[in-house]
C-alpha cells in the first residue's frame, strides 16, 4: 500500500508566525481515485511555542467536516517547534474522486503562542503527488476563529504548511468460486 502526501514532508524553510491568535488554517486539495486518509500534518517550524489544538478535513464544497476526520485533542507525532508534526489516523475514512477537500488545523481560543510555519511565496502551477493535487495559491485561513471553522479566505503567496496524507485503497483479494457438491441419483 502506498502511501501520498503533498509537500513530501521535506525541509520548508518555513519561520514561526507570531500571530497568536485564533486561526484555522488549511490547504486545498483533490483526490484522483478513492484513497484512505492516513494522517494531517503540519511544520511546526523553529520557534513555535504550542501544537494545533485540533485538526480536520473539510469537503470544500458543502462546508462540513467530512465524517470521522475532526480531532478535537489530536497526539502529535512531535513537539512544537521540531519540524513536520503529524496527527495519524487509522485509514477508516475514504477520500473519493471528484470532491474538493480541505485539510486544516485549528489554534483554540485565549491559548496564545506561535503555532504555525509559514514561508512567503507559494508553489507555482499546484502540485499533484499521486492521487494528490492542488492548485497554486492553495491556503485558506479564517480568523478570528472563535469555534474550528472551515477556513474559507485565500491566504495569497504565502505557504503555512498543512498537509494531507493518504494511502491506496487495497481491493479485497478475488474470492475462489464457492461450489456446492450434489449426488445424483440415475
Amino acid at each position: 500500500m502506498s502511501s501520498y502526501t503533498l509537500f513530501a514532508q521535506g525541509a520548508t524553510g518555513g519561520h514561526d508566525d507570531s500571530d497568536s491568535g485564533t486561526q484555522t488554517l488549511g490547504t486545498v486539495f483533490t483526490v484522483s481515485s478513492s484513497v484512505a486518509l492516513t494522517g494531517i500534518w503540519q511544520w511546526s517550524a523553529p520557534g513555535c511555542t504550542k501544537l494545533p489544538a485540533a485538526c480536520a478535513v473539510w469537503n470544500q464544497g458543502i462546508g462540513l467536516v467530512v465524517a470521522g476526520t475532526q480531532n478535537n485533542s489530536p497526539s502529535w507525532s512531535g513537539a512544537a517547534g521540531s519540524g513536520w508534526i503529524k496527527c495519524s489516523y487509522d485509514g477508516s475514512v475514504t477520500l473519493t474522486q471528484g470532491v474538493t477537500y480541505n485539510v486544516s488545523t485549528w489554534n483554540s481560543t485565549g491559548t496564545g503562542g506561535e503555532w504555525y510555519g509559514i514561508t512567503v511565496g507559494s508553489w507555482a502551477g499546484g502540485i499533484t503527488n499521486g492521487p494528490l493535487a492542488c492548485p497554486d495559491q492553495a491556503n485558506r485561513f479564517t480568523e478570528p476563529a472563535a469555534t474550528f471553522l472551515q477556513p474559507a479566505t485565500a491566504f495569497g503567496n504565502f505557504n503555512i504548511w498543512v498537509d494531507v496524507e493518504v494511502a491506496d485503497i487495497t481491493p479485497p483479494p478475488p474470492q475462489a468460486p464457492a461450489f456446492t457438491a450434489f449426488m445424483s441419483s440415475m
